[in-house]
């Protein structure tokens, strides 16, 4: 069984491209589907059946949030897909099965007081600090996902044109224009870069824009350790994803007037609906800022 998942991965590395982390993700939702059926006697994909599909999500349901069920679903008919487009296996068992419907949570963003706050909060007058105000900056300006910001190189920015080429999911490569102020933090940090560089010549990554204290590529998880140290500096006590900042770039272009079209190429989003859910952020705040103000909302309380 294992055989046919590592023959489905290189499908989706070398035919769709996919990225590191998503191999990761699907290498992991389908060893846990094979575990499940070893324990239970099966040994061969064509012998599964829509049950122990639904066997094994409903073993899970207490465990983890919707969304994470909802993604393995969608990896097992993925797979099976696969599976049957081969000869490996009749139809596909996943795709019958439907899960319960997610309940509706917008995404969390900072309000434009926060964000400036933030941005225009004292960073450390040294390497890491350039580094750092460079990265809010970049992440707020141009809306990176994070492992797209910690995949860039020095290659990618264009002072010129003011913008950055971005190779998001997929490797599907796109540019996003540059806020002069995030520009000027990236001409502070690329001189801070060159000492640390200089510095640590063992560790030297001169491919990577965004570097650690030792000299190396920076990781998706020392960007969500400065966050951390970022926000606890700043007296904030939440906690949170660097996605958040991807989230209030979205959620204040759609309040300044951007449409949705627009937003959704600099998101490098392949769909429309995915960026529609900040539609409802907005709405949501409208209609906030419509209970506090209109007379006949605050007498009917």
């Amino acid at each position: 069984m294992n055989a046919a998942i590592e023959e489905f991965l290189r499908h989706l590395a070398v035919e769709r491209g996919a990225s590191e982390n998503t191999l990761a993700a699907y290498r992991n939702d389908l060893a846990q589907f094979a575990a499940h059926c070893a324990d239970h006697g099966l040994r061969d994909w064509a012998k599964v059946g829509d049950g122990d599909i639904r066997e094994f999500l409903a073993a899970l349901y207490d465990y983890l949030a919707p969304a994470s069920l909802e993604r393995k679903l969608s990896a097992l008919r993925t797979f099976f897909q696969f599976l049957a487009k081969r000869g490996l296996c009749d139809g596909n068992p996943a795709q019958a099965i439907d899960m319960p419907k997610k309940p509706h949570r917008a995404p969390e963003i900072f309000t434009v007081d926060e964000i400036f706050g933030l941005l225009d909060r004292a960073f450390a007058d040294d390497p890491l600090g350039a580094r750092n105000r460079a990265i809010w900056e970049l992440f707020y300006a141009a809306g990176l996902r994070v492992s797209e910001l910690v995949g860039l190189s020095p290659d990618d920015l264009s002072f010129d044109r003011r913008e950055v080429r971005v190779f998001g999911k997929g490797r599907k490569e796109r540019v996003v224009p540059v806020l002069d102020r995030a520009l000027a933090a990236l001409r502070g940090w690329l001189p801070e870069r060159e000492k640390l560089l200089a510095a640590h010549r063992q560790w030297a990554c001169r491919e990577a824009l965004f570097l650690n204290y030792r000299g190396g590529r920076l990781t998706r998880r020392g960007v969500q350790q400065m966050i951390d140290r970022t926000m606890l500096a700043a007296g904030e006590g939440r906690k949170i994803h660097p996605h958040v900042l991807r989230h209030t770039f979205a959620t204040h272009l759609l309040d300044g007037g951007a449409d949705l079209r627009s937003i959704q190429e600099l998101l490098g989003h392949r769909a429309l609906s995915t960026t529609q859910k900040y539609a409802q952020v907005s709405l949501d705040h409208l209609m906030a800022v419509y209970d506090r103000a209109h007379p006949r909302a605050r007498t009917a309380k």
